[in-house]
């Protein structure tokens, strides 16, 4: 039986396409090696080496003269194109090659490049146009700026807290209060009043309302810090011990009431209401033949009072009281209280007056005896010899008016 050559030469080819392979940029799959069907034993049904007693290893065994040549005019794998990097994206195993336009986000073969516009390993940011240039604070927490554009490493990370009261920075640090940082919410409670509140914190705030005077008071807002007293309705009714005397209350049924002249009640020390019936019994105080009423106090505080006594028998008043016969101011009175005696007297001490002659009657006044001397005088005498006059006797302790 003979032995032929052909599973050699089948070995060495393979040997020589997997260096050209590992030399390639890309892996490929392996595809079956072409061969010649004319061939023995270099097809698939070829029988192994070593069930044709061929000796194994990487020499090549001597062809024998019954070889015939490879249909075709195959020279061997130096003849086969070498295999291309191809243009597929691999990142889930490695083949060696990083074809254009991939990136080592997805082809495993690639190395990062900043500026590339692919986020890769030890990348922030890409391209450098998208890294940030500056890191503002975001509510409270304060970030500083790490890293470079340029490597794309550019990142802010969390630095420190915000501490300072400021407004319009987006944050409330804690101490704050809207008062003095317009970040703030207001807050009932943190011992600080601040606006729409009227109290804080709450152990401040009223719970209840004391009424002022007769304006009654009354409780809003609760439990808040906004609760507060306000003006309610005003007080009406009469009672004592509120603080309140209503309008039409006085100091007869309501205790907080002063006395008030001119209310129309006669109160405590009050002798007369109102003003109007005050004055009215003061001009009727008047004397007369049975009574003398004498008045006090004042109609205009309400304090007039007149007094009344019955009027006693006696001369001289000018009255006669009923009952009084003996009273000379009961008699009928003289016609004349005084006549001209003549109008001048020719000796001294008395020449150029007029002499009256007055009634000594007790019924007749002193004034009646002048009046009464004056007018005669003017009659008798002529107006021109009316003054001086001399009475006799004389009125009131003189002689003359």
């Amino acid at each position: 039986m003979r032995t032929s050559p052909m599973p050699a030469l089948a070995f060495s080819r393979f040997l020589l396409a997997f260096g050209m392979l590992l030399s390639a940029c890309r892996f490929e799959p392996l595809q079956p090696l072409p061969y010649d069907a004319t061939t023995p034993g270099d097809g698939p049904d070829a029988t192994p080496a070593a069930d044709q007693g061929t000796p194994t290893g990487d020499a090549a065994p001597t062809p024998t003269g019954d070889t015939a040549p490879t249909p075709g005019g195959d020279t061997g794998p130096a003849a086969e194109a070498a295999p291309s990097c191809g243009t597929t994206c691999s990142a889930e195993m490695s083949d060696g090659c990083c074809p254009g336009g991939c990136t080592a986000a997805n082809d495993t073969d690639c190395t990062p490049r900043c500026g590339n516009g692919a986020l890769e390993a030890g990348e922030q940011c890409d391209p450098p146009g998208a890294c940030p240039a500056a890191c503002p604070s975001r509510a409270c927490t304060l970030y500083r700026l790490e890293g470079s554009a340029q490597t794309c490493t550019a990142v802010c990370v969390e630095a420190s807290q915000e501490t300072a009261c400021m407004p319009d920075d987006g944050c409330c640090p804690a101490g704050c209060t809207s008062n003095n940082d317009s970040d703030c919410l207001v807050v009932c409670g943190n011992g600080v009043k601040e606006p729409n509140e009227t109290c804080d914190p709450l152990a401040t705030c009223p719970t209840t309302c004391r009424d002022q005077g007769c304006q009654l008071r009354k409780l809003v807002n609760a439990g808040t810090c906004a609760a507060q007293c306000v003006n309610d309705r005003q007080e009406t009714a009469c009672a004592s011990g509120d603080g309140c005397c209503p309008a039409t209350c006085n100091s007869t049924n309501d205790g907080d009431c002063a006395v008030a002249c001119n209310n129309g009640v006669k109160e405590q020390g009050e002798t007369c209401e109102p003003v109007a019936e005050c004055t009215r019994r003061q001009t009727a105080c008047r004397s007369d033949r049975n009574t003398i009423r004498t008045g006090s106090g004042s109609a205009a505080a309400c304090t007039f009072q007149c007094r009344e006594s019955p009027r006693p028998c006696g001369p001289g008043d000018d009255a006669c009281p009923a009952g009084c016969g003996r009273d000379l101011d009961c008699l009928p009175r003289p016609s004349s209280c005084g006549h001209i005696e003549w109008c001048t007297k020719p000796t001294q001490p008395n020449q150029g007056r007029v002499i009256c002659i007055t009634n000594d009657d007790a019924r007749c006044t002193d004034g009646e005896r002048a009046a009464e001397c004056a007018r005669e005088a003017r009659t008798v005498c002529g107006a021109g010899h009316a003054r001086p006059i001399i009475y006799n006797p004389p009125i009131g302790g003189a002689s003359s008016g």
